[in-house]
Formats: C-alpha cells, structure tokens, sequence
C-alpha cells in the first residue's frame, strides 16, 4: 500500500522490502529470487531487484517498480514471486563495465540516462561533466565547465563561528577513491563515487529514475575536520557550474519565493529548493535544486554552491564531526519552471511515498483514491488539518506565481463525508465577515490572491 503526503499527483520510482517467511531458515541464500507488481490498472510488471540479504533469521529483497497516487491519496499494489517478462530499460547506464572485477575504477567514460535527463560523470573528479535536459535540447553543465560537485575549503578565523559566514580560501577538490556501477534498470539506474577529503571519507551515489526529470545525488559520509582558531573553519560544500549567461536565482521561503541579488557569492538562505534560471545560447533555460536539509545558498557568476559542513568552533567546539547524510534532485529544464512547481519538487523530495506492507484481506474501499483535489495547479495546498476547535477541517492554500487564481477543492466523500458547509477564516481560524467561498455539491471554490494565502473551514456531514 502507498500513501502520498503531498498535495499534488506524484508518478515516481518507489521501493519495498519484502521478507521471507519460511520457519525453517538454514540461512543466507543464495537464490534470487523474480518478482511481479500488479497494479490498481491491472497491468503486471517485471520489479527490479536493488538488493537482497538476510536480516535476524531471514531473507529479504528489495526491489523498485514504477508507481502513480494520487494527492493525499493511495493506491494497492500487489506483489507476486513470479517471473514475468522482461520491459525495455526506462533508465540506464551509459559506458561499459571494465573487464577487471576488482578494478575500483572505470576506465571510460560513465554516466547515466532515461527518456528525459542525461548525465555524464567527471572520472577524474567525480563530479558532473554533462547535464542535459533531454526533452528542451538544453546542456546545464557543459565539458567545457564541469561540475566538481563537491569542494573543500577552510574559512579563515573569526568570532562568533557558528552564526558568520566569512570568505574561505582557494577551493580544494577531494580525491576519488573509486566510481562503480550500481543499480541497472529498467526502473533505476545509478553509480555510485567515493571521495576521500583530508581524513573523512563520503561517498555520492548518482540517481535516475525512469521518467523522472531529476538528477538524485545522495551523500554520505563521517567528518572528522575539525576547526580551531589557529588553522581555521573547515567548509564542505556542493558546487555546479551551470552553462548559463545572466544567470539569476530565486530561493524558496515560506508561502513562496524570493529574488536575493547578492555579491561575490555571498550565501543566503533557502527552504527546500533554490532555482537559478538565464540563457543557454539563445533559450532560456535553467536547473531546479531541492535539498532536504541545507539551506546555506550561493550564486557567483553562473556557479550554484550550497554549504554542506561548516565545522565551526565557537561556542560548540565540536558541533559537526561524525556521520552525515544528505539527499539532493537536480532538475534542468528548458523555458521555465513555474514557482508552484519548485515548491511540489522540494515537497515530493521531502515526504517520500510512503510504503506500507500488508497481507492478503479483503477490504470496503477501492485499490485506488484521493482524500482531495486541488485545481488550478498554480495553487498549493499548504496544510490540510482538524479545526483547533474541532469543527470541521481547516484547508490551507497560496498562490506563489503571482496570479491571482479561484481555487477549488474537491473533497472525496467516501473518504471524508459530504460537505456541509465552507467559509474562509483567517490564520487563527476567525470566520471572516466576507468570505468568498462557495459549496457546489462537494467541490468547494475559494479566491486565492496573487502571492496570497487563503484558509478555508470546511464542515462535513458523516
């Protein structure tokens, strides 16, 4: 079973882990072993195996399928150990496999691509050496400046360390450990690069998904660079060159987003994503980046860098050393990206689809619903949540594109009940005098100003 936590449609690559539950477990097997996923549509799809194991008396398997639910919504996806027919690759691996097995580095050229996104991988770095959005025609991150990804740099001493950012040193690029292969397809593709950076080791895996527009970067790794007063503040961060003239950025902030014209790289911060757009030769273009944690932004000339580790020493003399993790979705796009957009990729990549694993039963409802809808999708729902006086469910939305824009709500009445009546209210839950929403059997209407936010008290009937 999937849920969706996210106001808005999702079609993604998810995973689960299933166990065997043989009694009788002699241990570790070798087998591995087919599987099948069935969807709500009644189609029935090979699964990609990511990886198998055992665990405490028990063989597991982990595999990867293709998945679509709807907003604040489910779907019932049964899985079978059954072999089914092979699909073509929807995301793959670019270069060949070196005839050595125990070479830790490739020899060619590496990389990755699905129907939308191609990326080339630096050998010598590890890092990005091209990045192409598929469907504009547009290259991101060209040859002729690739992306180092990370970098290395140590910030000279000062007061009051842990709040000031100040200007670093020359950056360092860390030295590559190994680039190998991972995952295949058809559902997953990636390779994975493993850096070492003075005395801590992280390692990057590279993700694409089919039919997916990003570029997943996942890093991991245990920090021991500490920072003094004497030697300095050592900083990690994640750089890319984008290919683009005039390049400008928006950051994310609450309710929206906003323009930050800096200099010299100067860092500012960021919700969930930052968005550089300009020209790439005579077409607008640009890249979308989504994190899920560091908010630490800078745009220099065409350069995005977002702060990793900042191993600051006042007050706390040792804030950063140990085990770090961090996921990041690059998106090139050709044209534009629409700031409601941006939001939902910085949601999705937040609240991942959840997966529920259940037996065989039988049940009331169908494989497939949504609690809701959300219409035009310019507008985003922000919150969905019971009335702090219990009346009904209050219903948070904005508009961040700047058109203003009459939203509507569609509430599932098996799932929720009939709507009994709507009214707008305002951020503390008041009944505005001068409500402008309107019930029309279950769909309820409301006027959303341009950058606005608009809150609305729906009552239900059992």
């Amino acid at each position: 079973m999937l849920f969706n936590p996210v106001g808005c449609e999702r079609h993604e690559t998810v995973e689960a882990i299933l166990w065997e539950n043989s009694r009788n477990w002699t241990g570790p097997s070798r087998h591995i072993p087919a599987f099948s996923v069935h969807t709500p549509d009644g189609d029935t799809l090979p699964a990609q195996t990511v990886e198998t194991g055992s665990y405490w008396g028990h063989d597991f398997s982990r595999v990867a399928f293709p998945a679509r639910v709807g907003a604040f919504g489910y779907a019932l996806y049964t899985i079978t150990e059954e072999k089914t027919a092979d699909v073509p690759a929807r995301a793959w691996q670019l270069g060949g496999e070196h005839h050595c097995a125990y070479s830790s580095r490739e020899r060619q050229q590496e990389g990755l691509e699905n129907d939308l996104v191609l990326v080339e991988l630096d050998m010598t770095t590890g890092g990005i050496r091209r990045l192409v959005d598929k469907a504009g025609g547009v290259e991101l991150i060209s040859p002729q400046h690739p992306a180092p990804v990370l970098e290395y740099a140590v910030e000279r001493s000062h007061g009051m360390s842990a709040w000031l950012v100040d200007h670093t040193g020359p950056a360092e690029r860390p030295a590559v450990k190994s680039v190998r292969r991972k995952d295949r397809g058809p559902y997953k593709a990636s390779l994975e690069v493993a850096w070492r950076i003075r005395s801590s080791d992280f390692t990057m895996v590279y993700e694409l998904r089919a039919g997916d527009p990003n570029l997943y970067m996942s890093l991991s790794g245990t920090w021991f660079e500490r920072g003094t007063p004497e030697t300095g503040i050592p900083v990690l961060r994640l750089a890319l060159p984008l290919a683009l003239e005039g390049a400008k950025p928006s950051y994310e902030i609450p309710f929206g987003a906003v323009e930050r014209q800096t200099v010299a790289g100067e860092e500012v911060p960021a919700l969930q994503w930052a968005r550089v757009t300009g020209r790439a030769g005579a077409r607008q273009a640009g890249c979308l980046l989504a994190n899920d944690g560091k908010h630490g932004h800078s745009l220099d000339g065409g350069t995005l860098r977002v702060t990793l580790i900042h191993s600051s020493y006042d007050p706390d003399p040792l804030p950063e050393i140990g085990r770090h993790e961090m996921q990041f979705a690059l998106r090139p796009f050709a044209a534009s990206a629409p700031v409601s957009e941006a939001i939902h990729a910085g949601q999705c990549l937040n609240h991942a689809l959840r997966v529920v694993g259940t037996g065989v039963h039988k049940g009331s409802l169908p494989a497939v619903a949504e609690l809701l809808t959300v219409s035009p999708k310019g507008v985003v729902l922000s919150g969905l949540k019971m009335a702090e006086d219990g009346q009904g469910l209050i219903a948070r939305l904005f508009e961040p594109n700047g058109k203003a824009a009459t939203a509507t709500l569609e509430l599932n009445p098996r799932l929720l009940g009939t709507v009994r009546r709507a009214v707008e209210v305002d951020l503390v839950e008041r009944d505005l005098p001068a409500s402008s929403a309107r019930v029309a059997g279950n769909k309820v209407t409301v006027k959303v100003p341009a950058r606005g936010i608009a809150s609305l008290r729906i009552e239900l009937a059992g």
